[in-house]
Order: C-alpha cells, then sequence, then structure tokens
C-alpha cells in the first residue's frame, strides 16, 4: 500500500509541476510580443541605422554615402541614355527623309517613262512604309517595346565603354 500511495504522490507531484511549468509558459507566452516590420526604399528604417552604428560606428553614414553614389550613377546613366537618344533621332528621321523623297522621285519618274505600274507599286510602298510614323497612337506600343530595349541596349554599350 505504500507503493501505491508513493506512486500516487508522485504522480500528483509531477501534474502539479506540470501545472507549473504550464503556468509558467502561459506567463512568458503573454509577455511574448512579436513585432513585425515593413520597411521599403534605399535606406534601412532609423531603427536599423541605429543598430549599425552600435555595431560599427559611422556605418550610418556609410550606408548613406553608398546610397548617394549609387543615385549619382543611376542619373549619370539616364543622362547619358537620353543624350545619346536625342542624338539619335534626328540621324533616323534624315534617313527616312532622304528614303521617302527618293522613292517618290523614282515612282515620278517610272510613271514619266511609261512604267506606270512599276511607278505605283514604288510610290505605294514609299508611303506605306512611311505613312504609319505619322498617324498616332498606332505604333506607339512598339515603339515602346522598341525604344525600352535600345535603352537596355545602350545602357549595356555605356557600361562596356566604362569598364574600359
Amino acid at each position: 500500500m505504500t507503493e501505491s500511495k508513493d506512486i500516487n504522490r508522485a504522480k500528483t507531484e509531477s501534474l502539479n509541476g506540470g501545472n507549473d511549468q504550464r503556468a509558467d509558459i502561459e506567463k512568458k507566452a503573454a509577455l511574448l510580443l512579436q513585432k513585425i516590420q515593413h520597411f521599403s526604399g534605399p535606406l534601412p528604417s532609423p531603427e536599423m541605422l541605429k543598430e549599425y552604428n552600435e555595431i560599427l560606428p559611422d556605418s550610418a553614414e556609410r550606408i548613406f554615402r553608398m546610397a548617394e553614389k549609387a543615385q549619382d550613377h543611376y542619373e549619370a546613366t539616364e543622362r547619358k541614355l537620353v543624350e545619346l537618344e536625342i542624338k539619335k533621332v534626328p540621324k533616323g528621321q534624315n534617313f527616312a527623309f532622304i528614303i521617302a523623297i527618293t522613292g517618290i522621285i523614282g515612282a515620278v519618274v517610272c510613271a514619266f517613262l511609261g512604267q506606270v505600274t512599276i511607278g505605283s507599286i514604288i510610290g505605294g510602298a514609299t508611303l506605306i512604309s512611311v505613312v504609319p510614323y505619322f498617324i498616332p497612337g498606332k505604333r506607339k506600343k512598339k515603339e515602346n517595346n522598341d525604344h525600352k530595349q535600345n535603352l537596355e541596349q545602350m545602357l549595356q554599350e555605356l557600361e562596356k565603354e566604362e569598364s574600359k
């Protein structure tokens, strides 16, 4: 009988100990606070900058300088791309004008020489290839995609030149 009393006492103590342990866990869970932060941008949040400075003095200043340097590089690259685009546009317009005038003159000459069919084909092809550029909105989407690809290609060329 003493054995069963000892076993019951051990069970009771373990249950009470389990309750004490459970109560401790519940207290800790009540005190546990979850902090979720979302910060977006080129720089860390002010709290993180403070923590960086605690780990390594002046690290926040270094992070700011790095962000400023990256921004300056981005702006310089954009400026170069815009300048290249500006230089490129008149050349394309001049070539398109030369091609259109040549096609029209060729069509007129063929018509005067009695080759009306050939003149019509040359004149029609010239107009069909040039007129869409003067109708707003028709080619806008394709031009935007082409423009984006051209900018990416020019950026790669600039990076190659800078690395030399």
